[in-house]
């Protein structure tokens, strides 16, 4: 294959390039006449206006029941809620109907409507929850969700997944995702998630709908979202339609509860319940934090109130005045999440969220000795994120969606360094790093459903971006990166279903990104085929763009935050294909088997320059491309006493990138590499296993071949300074081999937990333990060269060593 030097590193000839524009033309005008033929053959026959729409919820805890089934009995029609716990069914005739509401752990329900000619009836209804052997089950998925469901690579989370598995003192939703088929991670120390060989960067993380850009707490041991706030969570790990843009690898969709309706705790005394009250509140207590959630209904609608609070300050402040030689840690964070929500009218429904998540680290240290050396060091960084968003019913077959929002993230750290040498001379070095970002966005969305056989989406999404980068070294700018793009997008999509056994979905999405010249179109589809009653076959393919990157260091052992830029004039967007195929089995409403494999092709990726010229303000970065492949099998089971899945992930990552940009990729110049998140095999097991009524075990056990690492192929003797000529000989660094051409150990950990529920008077509380590593396994986190001994040799520092903790909820 030839390659042409360019500015932005290397690109394949002009030759290739044309082909590839041409078949984006193809795609293009293939899409635009399905959008064409399609409605106009759906208006040529209307059907009816005629038809149901409503909400289903947990009578219990009033929030929105997700995959439920509607079903009118006297017909062959029915409906699934979506993940707002709503459905809709048209085109019947006037008449009565026995709808029947059913829901897997819920008492089925059923009722008599009455449908005039011409019109959509709204309805709300609750099922409420139902004991099997004493204890009551919420199951996710069902029989009609698995008919329904299109897209392929999609998983759900319950709120009951996220707090039965075992984690380093509270519930943590990204360490869940990462015993998920084709999500990986670094290291014990990061939460941060490398789905089917992409940086954590090409995750679109989306919180009631708003983009939250660093979504972790100290340096991504923990995930910045509370899991008592979340109502369900769905991931996509590869082939999302073309409502969502802007990442390459996955889409994470988390939802925070609605606080609805449910025993009101204020009591009669209170004259004002209809407007507010309290449903539910409850607050987790662990050794590492302390959380609480409060929710109940306002005026025609709910809210719900999270927040939370660590207290590693504290603690290591006691520690520290007890023992003199263990320096003071004031490190916290602390996060809140909110929702309120009305339905003003029948046909409108407003909600207003928001969230606020923040860090703080001080340290100061201080050097004794001959030669002092002090460090003082100042580091805030959190993540603001506010919405309002409006859903309208236009017709019984239209809705609109539409949201305002803002996000914003911050980054400043400032680092003091001062030394001292014998002679009283002292010096000192400020280091500053800012990184600021702002994202206002609207967006609209139309769901029209113009007949029985196909769905229509179509919405417009404006981005106005403001970003700040500059790190400084003693006043003097060593990178300085200042942008203000704008991003506009649309996209329209339809999904059809010519027979029970077929569905198809095609979309396009253009993006006019201001930093450039030209639109670029994302073009994505995909298929399922009931090859039998109960298996599926499942397809997709599509390009996706990325006009926003981080710059941290790839091959970093610790990744505390991320630092966002815009891609430059002089560089293209990020762009990726993908290609899957899976089969999907539901051996019954509570069993299903997955196979899946992929194919992701990366066009053009933007990484740091490291020859970058500091006179060159063109020069900070450069393009490479890269490829991934895998195959991933998950098994499943979400009802009765034992719950959990087994998932194993083989997979293959490559990075190309042109360092030298002499037109040729080099193996042994560290150009062709594996990235540190690529491991060849991972299995993971989850299992939750009740065996009383307030019993309960819960277990993680992870699995993985070595990931990759440069290799210290020798040490070096050097250095400069004001303590004497033999400062040459007694500074000492590694030598490094070919970037990550060598692999650590196989990692093996395991997490148990146990819990027991109790009553307190009014108060329903668990008491929970959780051991991390419990066989104590020595993980490899870096090797590094130790000069301490006559003789230097290297030595392997490690991952989490056995660490249990202990924590304990209440609930009213």
């Amino acid at each position: 294959m030839k390659y042409s030097k360019t500015r932005d590193g290397f690109r394949r000839n002009r030759s290739n390039t044309a082909v590839r524009v041409n078949g984006d033309k193809i795609l293009l005008v293939a899409t635009v006449l399905w959008f064409i033929i399609g409605p106009t053959a759906i208006l040529a026959n209307p059907e009816g206006n005629t038809g149901l729409r409503g909400l289903v919820t947990d009578s219990v805890t009033g929030q929105p029941l997700v995959a439920a089934n509607v079903i009118p009995r006297e017909t062959s029609r029915g409906a699934t809620t979506d993940s707002s716990g709503r459905f809709t069914i048209t085109n019947l005739r006037a008449g009565r109907y026995r709808l029947s509401v059913s829901y897997i752990g819920f008492a089925r329900t059923d009722t008599l409507v009455h449908v005039h000619p011409g019109t959509t009836l709204h309805l709300r209804l609750s099922l409420t929850p139902e004991s099997l052997s004493g204890n009551r089950v919420v199951v996710t998925a069902n029989r009609t969700a698995f008919d329904r469901k299109t897209a392929p690579s999609r998983m759900e989370l319950s709120p009951r997944e996220l707090k039965t598995a075992p984690a380093l003192g509270e519930a943590d939703l990204f360490r869940t995702l990462q015993l998920l088929p084709g999500v990986a991670s670094q290291n014990d120390f990061s939460s941060a998630l490398a789905v089917r060989g992409g940086s954590p960067d090409e995750n679109l993380i989306l919180l009631d709908g708003v983009e939250i850009y660093n979504p972790y707490h100290f340096g991504g041991i923990f995930s910045a979202f509370n899991t008592a706030a979340i109502r369900d969570v769905q991931m996509q790990s590869g082939g999302f339609p073309v409502e969502y843009g802007g990442r390459l690898s996955s889409v994470l969709a988390i939802s925070t509860r609605d606080g609805d309706s449910g025993e009101n705790l204020l009591g009669p005394w209170w004259q004002h319940s209809r407007f507010f009250d309290i449903n539910r509140a409850a607050l987790d207590l662990s050794l590492l934090s302390t959380r609480g959630v409060m929710e109940g209904p306002v005026y025609r609608g709910g809210y719900a109130v999270a927040g939370r609070r660590t207290y590693f300050d504290q603690l290591s402040g006691l520690v520290s005045d007890r023992y003199s030689d263990i320096p003071e840690l004031p490190y916290y964070f602390s996060d809140l999440q909110w929702k309120v929500w009305s339905q003003i009218t029948s046909s409108h429904r407003v909600t207003i969220a928001g969230y606020s998540g923040t860090d703080d680290l001080s340290l100061a240290l201080g050097g004794n000795g001959g030669l002092s050396y002090a460090v003082d060091f100042d580091w805030e960084w959190g993540n603001r994120a506010n919405s309002i968003a409006l859903t309208s019913i236009i017709m019984p077959t239209v809705v609109m969606k539409s949201r305002l929002s803002e996000s914003r993230y911050t980054v400043d750290a400032n680092l003091l360094t001062t030394d001292t040498n014998p002679t009283a001379q002292e010096g000192s070095n400020r280091f500053i790093l800012t990184n600021h970002l702002k994202d206002r966005t609207v967006s609209t969305e139309m769901h029209w459903l113009p007949g029985r056989h196909h769905q229509i989406q179509l919405g417009l999404e404006y981005k106005r971006f403001n970003l700040d980068y500059a790190f400084t070294g003693n006043e003097m700018a060593i990178m300085s990166e200042r942008r203000a793009p704008t991003l506009m997008s649309l996209y329209l999509q339809e999904q059809w279903s010519p027979s029970p056994l077929w569905r198809f979905h095609l979309g396009i999405r253009p993006n006019r990104y201001s930093l450039g010249s030209r639109i670029w179109t994302d073009i994505r589809g995909g298929f399922w085929y009931h090859l039998r009653h109960n298996l599926r076959l499942k397809g997709a393919a599509g390009s996706y763009t990325q006009f926003l990157f981080t710059t941290n260091q790839e091959d970093g052992i610790l990744r505390i935050v991320d630092f966002w830029n815009a891609v430059p004039e002089y560089l293209a967007p990020q762009r990726a294909e993908h290609y899957i195929l899976g089969l999907e089995y539901q051996a019954n409403t509570q069993t299903s088997i997955r196979l899946e494999t992929y194919y992701k092709l990366y066009t053009n990726l933007i990484t740091l320059n490291p020859l970058q010229h500091l006179s060159d303000p063109d020069d900070n970065f450069m393009s490479g491309t890269g490829r991934a492949s895998g195959l991933e099998v998950l098994l499943k089971r979400t009802g009765g006493p034992l719950t959990g899945w087994v998932a194993y992930t083989y997979a293959r990552t490559l990075r190309m990138v042109d360092y030298d940009r002499n037109g040729h990729l080099e193996q042994s110049a560290g150009e062709i590499y594996p990235p540190r998140h690529d491991r060849r095999h991972t299995l993971h097991l989850m299992v939750h296993y009740r065996f009383a009524q307030r019993h309960s075990i819960g277990l993680t056990w992870t699995w993985t071949s070595g990931q990759p690492y440069t290799p210290l192929s020798g040490k070096r003797f050097g250095g400069v300074g004001t303590a004497g000529w033999y400062q040459s000989y007694s500074i000492r660094s590694g030598l490094q081999g070919p970037r990550n051409s060598a692999t650590m150990p196989q990692y093996l950990r395991g997490d148990i937990s146990y819990s027991k529920g109790f009553r307190l008077g009014q108060l329903t509380g668990k008491l929970q333990l959780q051991v991390i590593n419990f066989t104590n396994h020595f993980n490899v986190l870096l090797y590094q060269w130790d000069h301490s001994g006559e003789s230097s040799k290297v030595v392997a520092t490690s991952m989490f060593p056995i660490i249990p903790t202990l924590g304990v909820s209440f609930e009213l």
